[in-house]
């Protein structure tokens, strides 16, 4: 079976929004991981997040609404930078019953 990961679009501005609204809101959404990597990336930290969010999104939608809870879908970077996914707990069920093998990521945000 073929799976497409789709493309997702967020608004800086809405997550920025978010974040600086809700205390937990960052913790909910992002991994330790996560939010390490955003913070350290200064004035493109809300950038950097909105990226992640999108890319979040359009993971669960790939996998039908079977996606867990957001820290099951933890977007990561090698040490070049590149983005890739690390699946655990309900998504890399979810994924593996639906015959993922691999799969590739690019970021973007408006």
């Amino acid at each position: 079976m073929r799976i497409r990961y789709g493309t997702d679009i967020v608004k800086i501005e809405r997550i920025e929004r978010l974040l600086r609204r809700k205390d937990a809101a960052a913790a909910k959404l992002f991994t330790e991981n996560e939010r390490t990597y955003a913070e350290g990336r200064g004035r493109g930290m809300y950038a950097t997040y909105a990226a992640m969010f999108a890319a979040k999104e359009a993971v669960i939608k790939a996998l039908h609404g079977g996606g867990g809870t957001w820290h099951d879908i933890e977007v990561c970077h090698d040490a070049s930078g590149a983005p890739y996914l690390r699946l655990t707990g309900v998504a890399q069920t979810r994924s593996c019953e639906l015959g993922v093998m691999s799969s590739t990521l690019s970021l973007s945000h408006e």
